[in-house]
């Protein structure tokens, strides 16, 4: 069955009305929807930061470096840079779409149906950094910060 072809539920359907008066339906995403495209945003964000991983072990392989140190700092700067830029970017382009989003018919919109502001897409995009990335970290790195120092934690 076309996905195109199913109606959306009822309540993810919403009236916008034109400045002419034309009353417009506009289906919201879906959750499951969303979270697929998020999870596919996911997987090329992951692709790309291979890609960094790969880049910059060659560098640091080129340039002979003894500290990794360096290199572990290279990386997580091009990492914070990735998933800072990767939904802002997408975002205020003329589609107004990540891959994802786009892979699943979605699009980032204002409560009008017009397109968000710059403004608002830092912000949304700013907290995406602190409900989900944000957390993550923390959890990935609670092995090595939660270990206590000489008996103090």
């Amino acid at each position: 069955m076309n996905p195109a072809a199913v109606a959306p539920e009822a309540s993810l359907v919403r009236q916008l009305v034109t400045p002419e008066g034309v009353a417009l339906p506009i289906a919201l995403g879906s959750t499951g929807d969303r979270i697929a495209a998020f999870l596919a945003d996911l997987l090329i964000m992951a692709a790309a930061l291979v890609v960094l991983t790969i880049a910059v072990a060659l560098v640091g392989a080129a340039i002979g470096s003894k500290s990794g140190e360096v290199i572990i700092v290279i990386w997580l700067a091009g990492f914070f840079v990735l998933r800072s830029l990767y939904f802002t970017l997408f975002e205020l382009g003329p589609r107004a779409a990540t891959p994802g989003k786009r892979f699943m018919r979605l699009r980032v919109v204002a409560r009008d149906g017009g397109r968000l502001g710059a403004e608002a897409i830092l912000v949304r995009n700013a907290l995406r950094e602190i409900e989900v990335f944000l957390p993550f970290t923390l959890l990935a790195a609670s092995g090595a910060v939660g270990e206590p120092v000489d008996g103090v934690l």
